[in-house]
This record gives C-alpha cells, structure tokens and sequence, in this order.
C-alpha cells in the first residue's frame, strides 16, 4: 500500500509527526495542493494545522484494525501505526503481539491470569499442529519450537531478548513451565523448573531500572527422549557480574541470596552457626548502596523455596550448610577493617569479631586470613619476596577474594544442577535451548562489564539480522524467488570496533588484551592504544573533555565506557597467595573452588583473559543457535519506572527500532516468511493426491513440484499466495497456517467417516451375535424347561402311586379290624 498521504482524501486519518519521538492523530481537511491542512484528534483536538509539510503526517489504519494481532497484517505499516497498536492492545491486557515470525513481549508489570493451567491446555494444541486462532502467546512460540523439534527432527532455540526490566526472565520461566506441562511425565520436569529460585537467588538482584535483574547470561538446554518426554536438561552460564558483590550503585542491591540469608533463617541455633547479624545493612558488602529491601518481595519465604529447590536438586544437608557458611564468610570479608601502618606503606587486618567469624565461616585461621590479604609473594628468578600492601592493596585483595569466592560458589551451584539434572543416555539428541542474557545497557559511569554486555547484544543482534534479513534474500535468491530487496542496516562494523583481530584490523578487545600482556600497561596507554588503533573508525570516538573515556556507537545507540579499572578487569588475576590460602581451608567447597580458580589462572598466564575466554564463549554460542531452528521473543520495557498501565510512547519506540522489530514487520509482509521443502510437503499431505500417484516414488524436482502444485490446487490456495521455489515452495503470512488448519478439518472430517463406519460395522456385528445369542439363550432356556417339566412329571405320577398305595393299605387295615 501506499504509505503517502498524497492518495489520501479529505477525511482521511492520519498521523501527524509533532517531533522527533510523538506522533498525534488527524484527520485530513484538505488535500488538494500539496500540502494537507489536518485537524488533531490527539493532543489538541479540534485544533488545525494548515499546510504542513506532505512528509509530517502518515497514514493511519482504520478503526476496524486496531489492536490487532499480528502487526503484518496491518494496512500501512509505519511507526506510529505499530506503536498505536501496541498501546491499544497493551491497555486491554494483551501483552503479546505477533511481527511476523516474532514474539513481541510488553511486559505488564503486574500478574495476569495467561498462565493458568486452563490456558496451557488451550495452548498444548500448537505443539502438534498449527493454530491459528489462538491469541500470541509465549505458549504458543513454545509450542511452535516443539512441533517443529518433532517434526522436523532438530533442535530448536527460543531466544529471548530485551533491556533490563523488559521481562526476559520471567519470560523465560513461562516457557519453561509450559516445556513441563507438554512434554512431562518423567519427573525430571519438576528439578527443571526447580532451578528457576536457585539461579535467581544466586544470579539476579536489584539494579536501578528492574528489581529482578539477571546479572548473568544463561542458556537452558531442555533434552528430550524418543517419546519426546523430558529427560533432562543443561544449563550454560556467561559473564557472571562479579563486582556487584562489593559494590553496588546506590539505590541498588547485591545478590539476592545474601538478603535471603539474613532475613530467611528463622532457627536461633543456626544464626549463631552461621554468625548472621540482625540485619543485612549490619554488613557492609550490602550497606553501601543505602538499598536492602524491595517492596513486595519477602526474602525470608523466598529463601525457604531456595533450601527446598537445593535439596531437590541433590544438595545434601552438610553440603548446603557448607554452602551458607561461604555466603556468611563472603559477607563478613567486606567487613574487615584495613589500618595502615608506617604511612601506608604497609597494612594490617584489625583483629575483631568480622575477622574471627569470616576466618571461622571460611574454614580459615585469622592469622593466615589477615597475613594473605596484606601481604603479596613475589617470585624472582633467585628469591622470593614477600611485599607488604598499602591500605588500598589489602582492600583490593580483599574485595577480590570476596569476588572469586562467590563466582566459585556460583559456578559449584550450576554444577551441582547440571549433575542432577544430566540425561545421560536416555536423551535423544534433539534439545530445545531457550536463551536469556542480559539486555543492553547504559548507565552514567559504563566500565567493562557493561562493554562485553553491549557486545554480547551486538553479536545476538546481528545473528538476529542475518537470520530475519540476509539469510531470507540469499534463499530466496538460491530458490529463484522473485522478490524485491528490502534495505537494511548491518552492524557489523560495530562488532568489528569491538571484536576485530589482525589481519582485519584492531578492536577494543583486541587492543585490551594486548596491553594486559604489556608489563607496563595501564588505564592511560590503553587509552592511547585504542586512539591509534580506531581514530578513523566512525562508530568509535574520545571525548577531550573526558579523557579516561571512550564511546562506541552501538545499534542501540552511543554508549560512553570509563577506562578506568578495565586491564585488571579483563586479567581478573586474584593472588596466588589468596589461591593458596584458600586450598588451606577446612571447608571441602571451598577447596574445591581453590583448584577450579587454580587452573583459572594458569590458563591466564597462558594468555587467555576475560575477553578472550567471553569472546570465544560468544562465537559458540552463536554458531548453536544458528545450527538450531530460531524462535524470536522481544521483551519490551513499557516505562522506565516499571509501573503497570503506564505506556512511554517514546521508550517503546526506541526499543522496537533497536532490536529490528519495525524492519521485521516489513520484511514479513513483502516477503514469504514461511517455507517448506517439496520433499516434506509432499510426504505430509500426498494423502490428498490421486490414488494413482500416492504410491509413486517421485524422484525428480519437476515431479516434486507438479505433486506440490496439485496439493495447493487442493487445498485452494491462491496463485498470489505462494511461490515456488527450486527445492522449497514459499508462503505468504498465515498461508501455512490455513493449509494446516484446512488439513486438520480433512483430517477431522476422515476421522469422523471412519468412526461413523467402523460405529456401523460394529453395530451390525453387535446386531448379529445378539440375535445368536438370543436363538442360543431360548434353545437352551427351552431344554431346560422341558427337563424340568419331564422332572415334575415323574415326581408328581411317583406322588400319586406313593399316595394309593398308603391310603389302600390304611383302608385294608381299617376292614380286617370289622
């Protein structure tokens, strides 16, 4: 259609664009000359403006397509139509919306009754055909990668993305208690949903724009067996955001497994075990950001699901009693007091209750404790030299020793998971992975952390790109499909800033990693590195005015990172001295964390650091998910305070143009988004082809495409509708669906003769053996009688001779006595 309003007549409503981000409702007064005069019908209604630039306003779609279900079906497709829609349905609680082959998620902020049992069970039919008059849902993507896992013999990936607040989580936990209501039966369903309170309580905490933050990224495999019943499942872990366990921004919150601590354990004996205090801001690790609560999450009853769903997953008591002694040790670490001693050339660990109760919770001896955290061994080529640390030293040691712990904690806890829930040889091969990483992210001061995040969603971006956009043209390319080209923007010389190696060129990362193998590296020969090395590069820039930072012009926009802090960020050493202190330990977990963090370094030393190791993590990752069949979920943020019912045009706006969901939308409609092999469309609906041919192996493409040609013929699907390609025939939104729908109700309508005859079979064969029956049951009935009757017969004519006889021999006796 048309998307100009030089078509349009006078009465016509349009959208009038007021600024850069807020778009109004009109209606055209006039339109003869050029320039449309327009009277407002949102904002200032009644007001009008008269000739406005042509490019100002847009059509807009009738009343009768507002809030639709799937935004390609919609007459003109532009951005304040799709928003409009959103909004619309958004305000009458239908958070998902269709882009074509996309999920549109808008999280509402507050609970709704979509995830009944009764609405699983209206959803469980997407999983073994195609249904097209349910409403989008994230059952109905669920049950979409399983149908096709099924049918098509491959895995399958939901990936699930979003900012932070956008409800990629929970999300994520929908589709996996829909995986458990499908597919279950084996029990294993039950320890996979149970590690939905563990991984938040370990992995998620407050920030500033969601309360229920994944600080890491994780990829669910969920493994099936022949029946396709759940087997088991995986779980892969990325970047988990270490730092957060002794610093957080201010408003903000730690781990959320801390609080629960605190506030969860209820017995007075075990509080004194595990030297818990009364409250969390007794701690400093948790005191800083002046945040240790969140309003409607009681810490206490979620600490006890976390204990049930530990013990679920195989925990022994002794080794989740261990486990909470390594929290409360982590936490009483931040509270250590650091004195400088001799003008701060050296320091020393205040001996105090905080030392005493994190020596004792981490299975240590206080003096060892204090000697490794302000002391440092130097190793030379004769000697070893112990150098004594300034007060800031031992706090950095400190605080990393803190952060090594809880990383080793986390990653023992997703271990122990994977232990419990591993498949072993029960598993067919076939997974559906659903992956949920963090969102992208910026914030007034963005350092490392925030750099290999925003990557991580510049590689899913453009996997997500490629897969909708690239991939699309050169199949329809390679099929002979004739269909004109929709323009799109690639962000691959973003990912190149980042990521670029020789011969290529040099990237952020690249640069980074080189000056960590420098002995002299530094924040400042950083920077200068990366000046030289992407001066000339126009998605990177410095600012003069700042000169520890950098900016990189992400898809999402330009985000500002603070060098500072990144070398030792990216080298992630901790002190071998702390690496030996801790294989001292009494405490098995924590020795075990010891020799896991031991081969850590080594490999470090090998030259692999943070970046590296992440990158490579990254490359797998994306090489999975494009050797599985793709589902997309885009999880909207609706308002930055997370309120329920309130929609922030502009926010929304910004989102749906970074994840691509407006050119998603417009390559569904001008293309043909779903497919099938002749091959495979022919085996599933040959039923509908001549006898004759049903049998027939049909070898050549010409042959298949004749056969797919009579099945469309049959099925009545319009010439416009489809195309048919060399190997695969092509169709437009919807088509596939109403074939499938069309070959349900053939499918019905057979089963329905068939019972009708196998109903009229039967009754005539019941009719039959009754009337044998019947015969038998007389003939028989009959027999009977006449026996018995024969029987009375006999016994009656016995009767009477016994009764003659008596009564003649009383009479005789009565005559010889006159």
């Amino acid at each position: 259609m048309d998307e100009t309003v030089g078509s349009l007549s006078k009465g016509s409503r349009v959208w009038y664009k007021q600024d850069a981000e807020t778009w109004l409702l009109a209606e055209i007064k006039e339109n003869s000359n050029g320039k449309p005069s327009v009277a407002l019908i949102s904002g200032h209604p009644g007001k009008l403006l008269q000739g406005v630039e042509p490019s100002r306003p847009v059509p807009a779609n009738p009343e009768l397509q507002q809030a639709i279900a799937d935004l390609t079906q919609l007459s003109y497709l532009n951005e304040p139509s799709i928003l409009d829609n959103l909004s619309q349905r958004y305000g009458g609680e239908h958070i998902y919306t269709n882009a074509g082959p996309v999920l549109i998620a808008v999280n509402p902020c507050k609970h709704l009754p979509l995830y009944t049992p009764q609405v699983a069970d209206q959803y469980k039919a997407g999983a073994f055909e195609a249904v097209n008059q349910l409403d989008p849902h994230i059952y109905l993507v669920a049950g979409s990668a399983f149908r096709d896992m099924v049918r098509q013999g491959t895995s399958q990936s939901l990936v699930i993305n979003g900012e932070s607040g956008a409800g990629k989580t929970e999300t994520t936990k929908k589709a996996m208690q829909f995986f458990a209501a499908l597919a279950g039966g084996t029990g294993v369903e039950g320890q996979v949903l149970e590690t939905n309170p563990i991984l938040e309580a370990f992995g998620n905490a407050k920030t500033l724009r969601n309360h229920n933050s994944s600080r890491f990224g994780k990829l669910i495999e969920i493994h099936f067996n022949k029946t396709n019943h759940i087997c088991g499942a995986r779980i892969r872990t990325y970047l988990l955001e270490k730092s957060r366990v002794v610093h957080q921004l201010k408003g903000e919150r730690s781990y959320h497994i801390f609080y629960q601590l605190v506030r969860g354990t209820k017995d007075k004996t075990q509080r004194e075990a595990l030297r818990l205090p009364g409250k969390p801001s007794d701690y400093n690790y948790l005191a800083k950001s002046g945040c240790t609560e969140i309003d409607g999450v009681d810490d206490a009853a979620n600490f006890a699901e976390v204990l049930e769903a530990l013990s679920d997953i195989g925990l022994r008591p002794a080794d989740i009693h261990a486990l909470l002694c390594t929290l409360s040790g982590i936490l009483w670490l931040g509270n250590l007091r650091v004195e400088p001693v001799h003008a701060d050339d050296s320091s020393r660990i205040k001996n105090d209750a905080a030392l005493s109760n994190a020596a004792n919770m981490l299975g240590l001896r206080e003096k060892d404790l204090a000697y490794a955290i302000t002391h440092k061994k130097i190793k030379t080529r004769d000697e070893l030299i112990v150098k004594p640390l300034t007060g800031q030293e031992a706090v950095d040691a400190r605080d990393a020793l803190a952060k090594a712990l809880y990383a080793g904690v986390f990653t023992w806890v997703v271990a122990a998971i994977n232990a419990k829930l591993d498949m072993g040889k029960k598993a067919s091969g076939r997974f559906i992975a659903i992956l949920d990483i963090y969102g992208f992210e910026q914030f007034q001061t963005n350092s490392f952390e925030q750099l290999c995040i925003n990557y991580a969603n510049e590689r899913l971006q453009q996997q997500f790109t490629r897969h909708l956009f690239t991939l699309e043209q050169e199949e329809y390319e390679s099929e002979g499909i004739d269909w004109t080209k929709v323009e799109w923007v690639d962000n691959q010389a973003c990912v190149d800033v980042i990521e670029a190696m020789p011969p290529k060129g040099l990237g952020v990362l690249a640069v980074l990693d080189s000056q960590c193998r420098f002995p002299k590296g530094s924040d400042e020969t950083f920077m200068h590195a990366l000046g030289d090395a992407l001066s000339a590069n126009d998605h990177f820039g410095t600012n003069p005015r700042r000169p520890g930072e950098f900016f990189v012009n992400h898809y999402a926009g330009p985000v500002s990172y603070n060098s500072a802090g990144f070398l030792d960020k990216n080298k992630d050493m901790l002190n071998t001295d702390l690496v030996e202190l801790m294989e001292t330990s009494s405490s098995p977990l924590i020795t075990s964390i010891a020799a896991t963090t031991a081969d850590e370094i080594e490999g470090r030393r090998g030259g692999q650091t943070v970046s590296s190791r992440f990158t490579q993590q990254l490359r797998e990752l994306v090489s999975m998910l494009d050797a599985t069949g793709l589902h997309f979920v885009r999880c909207i943020k609706p308002n930055a305070k997370l309120s329920a019912g309130s929609f922030t045009s502009e926010l929304v706006l910004q989102q749906l143009r970074c994840c691509g969901v407006l050119e998603v939308a417009r390559v569904s409609r001008a293309g043909f988004p779903t497919r099938y092999r002749h091959a495979d469309f022919v085996q599933r609906y040959k039923i509908l082809l001549p006898r004759e041919q049903q049998g027939m192996v049909l070898r050549s493409d010409a042959e298949m495409r004749a056969a797919v040609g009579q099945l469309l013929v049959a099925f009545k699907v319009p010439a416009g509708q489809y195309e048919m390609g060399r190997t695969k025939v092509f169709f437009k939104p919807g088509v596939l669906g109403y074939v499938e729908d069309t070959w349900a109700k053939m499918q019905a309508s057979v089963l329905k003769l068939q019972a009708y005859a196998r109903m009229f079979l039967a009754r005539k064969r019941f009719q039959r053996h009754r009337a044998a029956a019947l015969l038998f049951q007389g003939g028989w009935r009959g027999r009977g009688a006449r026996l018995q009757y024969a029987k009375d017969l006999r016994e009656h004519k016995a009767a009477v001779c016994i009764q003659r006889h008596y009564k003649g021999g009383v009479q005789r006796a009565e005559y010889k006595q006159v």
